[in-house]
């Protein structure tokens, strides 16, 4: 059997840097990629202090921007995976799924005041991986207006980002 390492994306600007990382060690093992991108609920309030999930719906464009990223080696197999759900829950029960051998995802730097207000998708996953997980920090912090810009972006919120 194939060792299979999981990378989710998020479709920022540095996600090409997180899948290199990955088909890296991918080449080294002989391993296949899965990447993994979580579409999150949108919430819509009403009256204020009340919140109301909205039903959730695969766009066709995010299938497409997902199946565009692949690594530079055409040898190394890759699947493309489009979920709905919370990121760190869905990370997590697809790597069980998958029997994936690593998690390759990035963290995007945030200051402590960030992580404490936000959480953070990558300490949620590390603490609670059946695998060993390989998180690729940002070199610079992120700062809170581009992580903003990031989750706002048209095709789906923040799940990781990486170095490049």
């Amino acid at each position: 059997m194939t060792a299979k390492i999981l990378v989710p994306v998020d479709f920022s600007p540095i996600t090409q840097s997180l899948v290199s990382w990955a088909s890296s060690v991918a080449r080294d093992r002989k391993a296949s990629l899965l990447m993994l991108h979580v579409q999150e609920p949108i919430v819509q309030s009403f009256g204020g202090d009340i919140f109301f999930p909205l039903p959730l719906q695969e766009k066709q464009d995010v299938r497409e921007a997902l199946s565009k990223i692949v690594p530079e080696d055409p040898a190394i197999a890759v699947e493309h995976r489009l979920v709905l759900g919370s990121a760190p829950d869905e990370i997590l029960k697809q790597a069980d799924e998958a029997r994936v051998d690593l998690i390759v995802m990035g963290s995007h730097g945030r200051n402590w005041l960030g992580r404490l207000l936000l959480g953070s998708v990558a300490q949620h996953v590390m603490r609670h991986a059946s695998c060993p997980v390989l998180i690729v920090k940002h070199q610079h912090p992120v700062k809170e207006q581009e992580a903003e810009q990031l989750a706002a972006h048209p095709i789906g919120g923040v799940v990781a980002s990486v170095v490049p």
